[in-house]
């Protein structure tokens, strides 16, 4: 008969108690009569304290993110109320953090409008119950899809071996579309994917993994397959490329070492129809001053090209610089 019912209950009738310490007695309800119940303990010790109320600043939290599918952003909501009442005893009060209304974002796909539920929880995230005014509240919530479509740039790592080069590579996809927030897509401008080409003794297919960037949600190309042709890796020097100058945030005035030129040689090394398309212009030999101090001193030079099958090599990686404030 007790487990086909499920609507007893021991009751601590608290009525016409005022605030303080009381025993008051347990009474069963609910229970079939042809049952004898026996309560043990049969009184139980309440302390009831004077409510008091506080306004707390209304927050928010989104709930089942991963049941939204990530090519969509969320915005900042607007609730029609930022303000919320908590009414509790002072010793609860003293320990509520923030009140935060907590919206469903489940399969949302555009803006919506909702009813939200709100919680008051202490200073480590745990729920506190309390009396909340209101309980409930309107929320509008922005839903947007940025997205950028950017080319997909493949960047061997190491050398081919057996004095070979990679000539060509041809992809099953060009470009990928990135979803997440336009602050983070606006500062990618491709997407670099990486081969070992220590690996490559032929012409052959290859799969590589497309590693979404941080920040990014979601990339609609998870991998992409390249056909990859050799040939015989030969060398040439491009002279005289001038070399630039990035990060001077300070201002500072600088001039290089007696008998240096703001130029540089560049030895490239590659197929003989990648090298041979390049010039000076496709070549950027540079140093960065961001971390540097005034006086003189010797300074790494970088390089890089336009074409990433081509391998990029400083005749002199070192000049001297003379920095003034």
């Amino acid at each position: 008969m007790l487990k086909n019912s499920n609507s007893y209950k021991v009751v601590a009738d608290l009525t016409g108690l005022g605030e303080g310490t009381h025993e008051v007695d347990l009474t069963a309800t609910d229970f079939s009569s042809r049952l004898n119940v026996t309560i043990n303990p049969s009184k139980a010790v309440v302390t009831i304290k004077k409510k008091v109320t506080w306004r707390f600043n209304l927050g928010y939290d989104f709930v089942n993110t991963d049941e939204m599918d990530s090519m969509y952003v969320l915005g900042t909501p607007t609730l029609s109320t930022t303000d919320v009442m908590v009414k509790a005893s002072q010793t609860t009060i003293d320990q509520v953090a923030f009140v935060k209304a907590l919206i469903d974002v489940k399969d949302q796909t555009a803006t919506f409008t909702t009813e939200a539920q709100l919680a008051a929880y202490d200073v480590s995230g745990n729920k506190i119950e309390v009396d909340l005014i209101p309980s409930v509240v309107t929320v509008t919530v922005p839903v947007s899809s940025p997205n950028k479509t950017v080319e997909i740039v493949i960047e061997p790592v190491g050398d081919v071996p057996n004095d070979m080069a990679i000539d060509t590579i041809s992809l099953d996809h060009s470009s990928t579309t990135l979803y997440g927030p336009d602050s983070v897509l606006s500062k990618i401008t491709e997407l670099a994917v990486q081969i070992d080409a220590t690996t490559l003794t032929e012409n052959s297919s290859y799969t590589a993994p497309i590693t979404i960037p941080s920040g990014v949600n979601k990339t609609s190309v998870s991998r992409v397959i390249m056909t990859i042709s050799l040939g015989e890796k030969v060398s040439r020097v491009i002279e005289n490329v001038p070399i630039n100058v990035y990060n001077n945030t300070n201002g500072y005035r600088f001039s290089l070492g007696e008998g240096q030129d703001a130029v540089a040689n560049v030895i490239v090394y590659g197929t003989r129809a990648n090298i041979d398309a390049l010039i000076a212009d496709n070549i950027d030999v540079y140093f960065s001053m961001q971390n540097i101090q005034t006086g003189t001193q010797e300074i790494q030079l970088s390089v890089s090209g336009s074409n990433s099958l081509v391998i990029y090599e400083l005749e002199q990686p070192v000049i001297t610089l003379d920095v003034i404030d």
